[in-house]
C-alpha cells in the first residue's frame, strides 16, 4: 500500500474541488470526476481485479453523499428542490441500487471497465448537448413515471459509482418536464438518498472480503475519500450558487473532453 505524498493530497483535494463544483453546478453528483480518479489510484496500488470496480464505485458514492448534501443545502435556500419528486423517485432508486451492486460484484472487471468507458462517452455527449427544459410544458408527477425514472437512476448510480444525475437530469428534462430552475436541486436531492443506499450496500457486500486494502470499510476506502471530500464539500455550494447565473460553455467543453479521454483509455487501453 502506497503512502500519499503531499503532492498526492493536493491533487486529490483539487479533483474534489472540481467534482464538487460540477456537482453543485450541473446536479450530476460528481461521480464522473471522482470515479476515474479513484480507479487510477487503485490501479496504482495494484488492487486485484476482483474488487477493483466495487471499491472504486463504493468509494465514489461515499464522496458523493457529502457533495450532494452540500449542494442540497444550498439549493434548498433558494427553494429550487421539488421534494415530492425527490422522495418518490428516491424510494425506487434505492431498489435500483440493490440490482446495480449485485451486477458490479458478479461482473468481470474487463467488462465493467468497457461499460464504464461507454458511460463516460454518454456523459460527455449529454454535457456537450446541454439539454434545456421547456418552461411552457406542464411537469409530470405521475407516480409510474417517477418510479421508472427513479429505478433507472438507482441502477446506473450503483453500477457505475455515479450519483445518477448523468441520466437523471435528462430524464427530468425529457420525460418529467421539470422547470430548469428545479432540475439541479431536485437531482441533487435524489442523488443524496441514492448514494446513501449505494454506500450501505457496498459496505455490506464487501465487509468480509479479505482482499480489501487498509483504510477500507467494506468496498469504501476512507483513506482515498477524505481528501476528495475536503475539496468537494467546500466547492459544491459554489457550483450550486452559480447554477443558472453564469454561462458554463467553456467548462462543459473542457469537462466533456476529459470524459472522452478517460472513456478512450478505459475501452481501448
Amino acid at each position: 500500500m502506497e503512502v500519499f505524498t503531499v503532492q498526492d493530497i493536493i491533487l486529490f483535494v483539487g479533483i474534489g474541488c472540481f467534482g464538487g463544483f460540477l456537482a453543485g453546478l450541473l446536479g450530476v453528483g460528481g461521480g464522473v470526476v471522482f470515479g476515474p480518479a479513484i480507479l487510477i489510484i487503485l490501479k496504482r496500488w495494484n488492487i486485484p481485479d476482483e474488487i477493483l470496480f466495487p471499491l472504486t464505485f463504493g468509494t465514489s458514492l461515499f464522496i458523493i453523499i457529502f457533495t450532494s448534501l452540500s449542494a442540497v443545502i444550498k439549493h434548498q435556500i433558494s427553494k429550487s428542490i421539488i421534494w415530492k419528486a425527490v422522495f418518490i423517485m428516491s424510494v425506487f432508486s434505492m431498489l435500483g441500487v440493490l440490482v446495480g451492486v449485485i451486477v458490479v460484484v458478479h461482473s468481470p472487471a474487463n467488462i465493467l471497465q468497457r461499460l464504464y468507458g461507454l458511460l463516460l462517452f454518454f456523459a460527455s455527449y449529454r454535457i456537450l448537448k446541454h439539454l434545456t427544459a421547456a418552461e411552457d410544458r406542464e411537469p409530470v408527477f405521475n407516480i409510474a413515471y417517477l418510479a421508472v425514472c427513479g429505478f433507472i437512476i438507482g441502477i446506473i448510480s450503483s453500477t457505475f459509482g455515479v450519483g445518477g444525475g448523468i441520466v437523471g437530469v435528462p430524464l427530468m428534462i425529457l420525460i418529467l418536464r421539470f422547470p430548469v430552475k428545479n432540475i439541479a436541486g431536485t437531482s441533487s436531492g435524489i442523488i443524496l438518498f441514492t448514494s446513501i443506499a449505494g454506500v450501505i450496500r457496498y459496505v455490506m457486500v464487501g465487509f468480509e472480503n479479505s482482499l480489501i486494502p487498509d483504510g477500507s470499510f467494506g468496498f469504501v476506502n476512507i483513506k482515498i475519500a477524505l481528501p476528495f471530500m475536503a475539496g468537494a464539500v467546500i466547492f459544491a455550494p459554489a457550483g450550486a450558487y452559480l447554477n443558472g447565473k453564469t454561462k458554463t460553455k467553456l467548462l462543459r467543453i473542457i469537462f466533456a473532453l476529459f470524459l472522452i479521454s478517460m472513456g478512450v483509455k478505459l475501452i481501448f487501453f
